[in-house]
């Protein structure tokens, strides 16, 4: 069973473990998501991170995995939206131990904001050799465009339907999307929109968005490549809350926030 780690700036660092699932039965309505739900992305990868993949085809095999195991997610979980790639380029930058410095140059860069605007990106992500990732993580509106970055470890890049792995896109762009983690991890409220949180199920399940240690699982809760939505069940169990001092839907919240992240750019 693969255990990866996550983290945020805000939260500090998690295992999570994944479970083996069946292949989704509806996969597809990705092919047909109109423009206004279509969240563009420039993904920039250091040499580091092609080097670990094995060369420059073998990291955008990676790259292509991994949105497209968010975009199955998304299909999955009954939300419209995908993710596409609008450019991946090398950058020649030096890693360091903190991602965080790889956000910070991925910001401050003139040139990353002229690919932004030159491949009219709605996110940027840089890819570094290793494991986890960071992100941004507003309520997306008008005026957040600029909180739109995020950094991931190229071990954990791609997606496996077997495994039940989603890729460590699913959950770093999902905090583009304003999602937070599940609320034993993230107590804290967010009055507006209460409900963008991770979801665990009274069995053990974890959402792409919740932690596997937190301290309702019992050692650890096993992860599933879906977003919380109570409409929605999985393994049997109703996959969020609508209501309560704990609601967790995140179609709900994606449904609010793709358009708006879509029209970024």
């Amino acid at each position: 069973m693969t255990k990866r780690t996550y983290r945020t700036a805000a939260i500090g660092a998690s295992l999570l473990a994944t479970v083996a699932i069946a292949a989704p039965t509806a996969i597809g309505q990705s092919d047909s998501i109109p423009a206004d739900h279509t969240i563009d992305v420039l993904v920039l990868y250091t040499g580091a991170a092609e080097e670990s993949e094995g060369g420059e085809e073998e990291i955008h095999e990676a790259i292509d995995s991994g949105l497209e195991g968010m975009s199955k997610a998304l299909d999955r979980s009954d939300i419209e939206g995908k993710v596409d790639l609008a450019h991946a380029e090398k950058i020649d930058f030096e890693e360091t131990d903190d991602q965080g410095d790889a956000m910070t140059w991925a910001r401050e860069r003139d040139e990353v904001a002229d690919l932004r605007e030159e491949h009219e990106a709605d996110l940027v992500s840089v890819v570094v050799s290793g494991t986890a990732g960071i992100a941004q993580s507003p309520i997306p509106d008008e005026t957040t465009s600029d909180s739109a970055f995020s950094v991931v470890g190229s071990d954990w890049l791609r997606s496996d339907d077997e495994t039940g792995e989603a890729g460590v896109f699913a959950h770093e762009l999902g905090h583009n999307l304003g999602a937070s983690h599940d609320w034993d991890t993230d107590p804290g409220r967010n009055e507006e929109r209460p409900y963008n949180k991770g979801h665990i199920t009274e069995n053990g399940l974890v959402d792409i968005m919740a932690y596997n240690n937190a301290s309702s699982c019992e050692p650890d809760c096993e992860r599933v490549p879906y977003y919380s939505n109570p409409d929605i069940e999985v393994e049997g169990e109703k996959f969020g809350a609508d209501d309560g001092d704990r609601p967790s839907n995140l179609k709900k919240l994606f449904d609010e926030t793709i358009p708006v992240v879509a029209a970024y750019r």
